[in-house]
């Protein structure tokens, strides 16, 4: 999804790498962070032997790479969606006018 995101949209995306880094890696940490101090307070925990063995302290391999992919989806689709060349080329795709 995020590779098609870049193939439809690279242009606007890189022109607006500064919003959208910012807005993607605030709440990555944040969450990150979260998950961490969640995971050592015993509110859930995770499943050792379903988990790649990459840790360090509370830190969750797999949580932060989920963190990351679903925030990049969803502020790269606010940001395409957003932005009207993409809009008219999406429209053009589909043949709406």
């Amino acid at each position: 999804m995020i590779g098609l995101q870049w193939s439809f949209g690279r242009r606007e995306l890189w022109a607006r790498r500064h919003l959208w880094a910012a807005a993607i890696l605030v709440p990555t940490l944040y969450l990150g962070i979260v998950d961490i101090l969640a995971i050592e307070d015993g509110i859930w925990s995770i499943n050792e032997d379903k988990t790649l063995p990459l840790r360090w302290g509370g830190f969750v391999f797999e949580e932060w790479v989920f963190f990351l992919a679903t925030n990049t989806m969803v502020v790269q689709t606010i940001l395409l969606v957003s932005d009207p060349t993409v809009r008219r080329r999406a429209r053009g795709l589909v043949g709406v006018r």
